[in-house]
């Protein structure tokens, strides 16, 4: 797991809050991976690049990110992750990309760990550690431990004035929002995130800060209305390359055009379009000669996901 650190902002005797950041962290796994396959695998992948070393390893990463991985003879498979959002994109595609030794099934585990955070640290803030599961910090509210001998585990909350998290374990958290999420994501049918405020009104509580770091934990993304609608649309007709691929067509001129439409992809935008595809394979556009077409239920749905008029048809020549 990439870790975070919860700092602790100060302003004199002022306790400013709490806040989660992420930091490089370089990981080495365990992997029952097989580089020779793996590697075949790859180099049949239009989404990644990948080489082979004269000792034998096999480094690769995906095109338009600059993570490169670097897998041994041995199974042992080391990167240095940005962020923990980065992680949780990436390491989804990993398992799927990586080719297991015969009549075995993959797994990966985490062995070493080494982080880096900027050094001297400013004296305005100090640091908390975290584990996987369970955050430690002081609630500073009289009625603190009258809660927890009421409660028990503590659940999240924020107190006024003061910005905190109390103790307890967040596994349950997370799948209850975690759940919320992905339900929401199906019923705007893939196209775009759902805000903060959809989240808090599923679940019944208010949009603040705890609430949208859970989120981030499970791999939910803030976007601005345009920013939406802009990786939408490209999702969407991504989803109508990724059928034509599947319909088996033959044409060396819309071949070109698939290839550039993938390599000229983000990583959330190909996650988006395989969504879309999986899930609403309906909603794919189709391929033509001159352009992409959104079938009729595609721009409708478009219109009650953003309230707004679908986009003209992406011209491919000409």
């Amino acid at each position: 797991m990439t870790p975070s650190f919860v700092i602790r902002l100060l302003n004199g005797q002022t306790d400013t809050g709490y806040f989660v950041v992420g930091v490089l962290s370089q990981v080495v796994y365990e992997t029952n991976a097989d580089v020779a396959a793996s590697y075949e695998a790859m180099v049949k992948n239009p989404l990644v690049v990948a080489d082979r070393t004269e000792k034998g390893l096999l480094w690769f990463k995906f095109k338009d990110n600059r993570t490169l991985f670097l897998l041994s003879p041995l199974g042992k498979l080391q990167v240095k992750w940005n962020d923990v959002s980065e992680k949780r994109t990436l390491f989804r595609l990993i398992r799927n990309l990586l080719v297991p030794r015969p009549d075995e099934m993959l797994s990966i585990t985490p062995r070493k760990q080494q982080t880096w955070i900027d050094y001297p640290v400013p004296d305005s803030f100090k640091l908390y550690w975290c584990d996987q599961t369970t955050e430690f910090v002081l609630k500073n509210v009289p009625e603190a431990k009258e809660e927890e001998q009421q409660k028990g585990p503590l659940s999240i909350g924020i107190n006024s004035g003061n910005i905190g998290v109390a103790k307890r374990d967040v596994k349950a958290e997370l799948e209850i929002v975690g759940e919320a999420l992905n339900i929401l994501r199906g019923k705007l049918t893939f196209f775009r995130e759902p805000t903060l405020e959809e989240v808090a009104l599923k679940l019944g509580r208010e949009p603040g800060p705890v609430l949208e770091m859970l989120l981030g934990f499970a791999g939910w993304k803030r976007q601005s209305p345009p920013e939406a609608e802009k990786t939408a649309e490209k999702a969407i007709n991504l989803a109508g390359w990724l059928r034509w691929r599947m319909e088996g067509k033959q044409d060396p001129e819309l071949e070109t055009l698939y290839q550039k439409a993938i390599q000229g992809s983000l990583t959330g935008t190909i996650e988006r379009a395989q969504a879309i595809f999986k899930n609403c394979s309906f909603l794919a556009p189709s391929v033509g000669y001159s352009r992409i077409e959104w079938p009729r239920i595609t721009k409708d749905c478009w219109r009650q996901v953003f309230h707004s008029e679908p986009p003209e048809p992406k011209h491919l020549r000409g």
